[in-house]
């Protein structure tokens, strides 16, 4: 039995396969490409002859693809790294999969692409913004997806309101002010920002990589906070002298 699984975005293969396949030339170099890669199944309209299968896939995916752990078995060419693929795609794009042998999925191997899990989106003046999040943030995304997130309403937005409707900017300002009052405080997006921006230099953090964060175009945007940083070192330090 050679298994082959999947964990959320991140798909492991049982091994490659020595079979006949055609040769293709890409960026002026010849590749051999294998012909069960060739006509492999894109989609799971394409997949036949796993009819047991794909109906235990479905029946779980049901209830949502994501936060699982995946084991699909069965002897070699029986489509369980199609079936694995399939199943990450439904999960995120395969830009964001990391595929690996079963041999290559160490502890260590998931840890460094926990480490690296982030999302994009779209900032002020149309820039793509890179936000890295930890575990914790992972599981509070998780927890909100399969236990508190209503069936969206024609849209694919992952926040949505209590209708099935994307938040939009002064709803989710409005719901933070809101809950910034009822704690007695005086909260809003950008302090949020302001705030986690000041703590990330606190901790340790560099300057550069805040400022991929923030989304900022020069150094010196981002120079603010760092002095706002310094100045809490350099008041600790004339408490202790």
């Amino acid at each position: 039995m050679s298994p082959a699984g999947v964990f959320g975005p991140v798909r492991f293969r049982a091994g490659a396969r020595s079979q006949q396949g055609t040769l293709t030339e890409r960026g002026g170099e010849k590749i051999m490409q294998p012909l069960f890669e060739q006509y492999r199944p894109s989609s799971w309209r394409e997949v036949v002859g796993q009819d047991a299968a794909l109906k235990q896939v479905h029946r779980v995916g049901c209830r949502g693809y994501a936060g699982r752990a995946w084991w699909l078995c069965g002897p070699a060419g029986t489509g369980k790294t199609t079936l694995a693929r399939l199943i990450a795609a439904e999960v995120a794009s395969d830009w964001h999969i990391h595929e690996l042998d079963a041999s290559e999925a160490t502890p260590a191997a998931l840890r460094e692409i926990e480490t690296s899990m982030a999302t994009y989106g779209m900032g002020k003046g149309g820039k793509e913004r890179y936000c890295p999040f930890g575990q914790k943030v992972a599981k509070a995304l998780l927890k909100y997806q399969l236990r508190h997130r209503p069936k969206a309403i024609g849209n694919d937005s992952f926040f949505l309101g209590k209708e099935g409707h994307p938040l939009t900017a002064n709803r989710v300002e409005k719901i933070i002010r809101d809950y910034g009052k009822r704690a007695g405080l005086g909260a809003y997006p950008h302090k949020f920002r302001h705030t986690s921006s000041v703590m990330y230099l606190r901790n340790g953090g560099d300057p550069f990589s805040l400022q991929k964060k923030l989304g900022h175009s020069s150094l010196q945007m981002t120079r603010h906070y760092s002095n706002l940083a310094d100045s809490d070192v350099r008041e600790k330090q004339h408490r202790v002298t």
